[in-house]
């Protein structure tokens, strides 16, 4: 996405690091155990302005990996977690998540997901199966700042859509992923340093990401390099002349 991240210890977390380090977006990848304390602190953050972004079974433990009575942050998330249902493929079934807008388009292969979260925040994505669907993927608005919970794993499913690049259908979810991060970047007021996008063929304006190129900028000095790599993880066929924009930040 053109943007550098930063780690953060567990005790960095409870001792108010996250608010004295300018961070404005905290990615929690199924991070199931959390100290009171650092709970606290991520409400705290959130409250004053943070992004937050978290999957499956967040702090539904304490930090001595003790089950907590209910999950913890449900009401930053927006969300109830206390009647999930999980959902697993089946033998010969394929669980897959997509944007509700773009519901009937080939959606991305999951391998699990929680259905039957209830709450006040907007869903954003559904995941379907043979015999239904639920939300997948939820926004709430907590004091000055959001929170996003991914009530499936969207993190491997980008993985295995890397995986398949023999799949036609594997660009058009990997942009489906670029637009979601799209939305919980620019509401934190980040920007990537550098885009690439295919442009509309009707207006001539950039459009959707370029999903099989990884953009990069480095800088020596004075001197800015930009870097375009190959993702074969997409596609490895040959590709035709496709017209792009390159939006640099400045």
């Amino acid at each position: 996405f053109g943007l550098r991240y930063q780690s953060i210890s567990y005790d960095q977390l409870a001792n108010g690091h996250l608010a004295q380090s300018g961070a404005r977006v905290l990615v929690l990848p199924y991070c199931v155990a959390l100290s009171p304390a650092e709970v606290g602190a991520i409400r705290e953050w959130v409250k004053q302005g943070g992004t937050l972004v978290a999957d499956l079974q967040t702090a539904i433990m304490d930090g001595h990996g003790k089950m907590y009575p209910k999950p913890e942050l449900d009401d930053v998330f927006g969300i109830d977690r206390s009647r999930v249902v999980w959902w697993e493929p089946e033998k010969d079934e394929t669980v897959t998540a997509a944007p509700q807008k773009a519901q009937g388009s080939p959606g991305l292969p999951i391998k699990m997901a929680q259905a039957g979260i209830r709450g006040p925040a907007q869903p954003l994505w559904t995941v379907t199966r043979n015999d239904g669907s639920a939300s997948a993927v939820f926004h709430n608005a907590f004091g000055q700042g959001h929170a996003y919970y991914f009530a499936t794993d969207l993190f491997s499913g980008y993985q295995d859509a890397l995986g398949k690049a023999d799949d036609k259908y594997a660009p058009k979810r990997m942009q489906f992923l670029y637009e979601l991060f799209d939305q919980i970047l620019a509401g934190a007021g980040l920007k990537p340093q550098v885009t690439v996008r295919i442009k509309d063929p009707k207006t001539g304006q950039p459009g959707a990401h370029c999903p099989w190129i990884w953009p990069g900028l480095k800088k020596s000095g004075e001197t800015r390099f930009l870097i375009l790599q190959r993702n074969y993880g997409t596609s490895t066929a040959s590709l035709e002349d496709v017209p792009v924009t390159i939006q640099f930040r400045d």
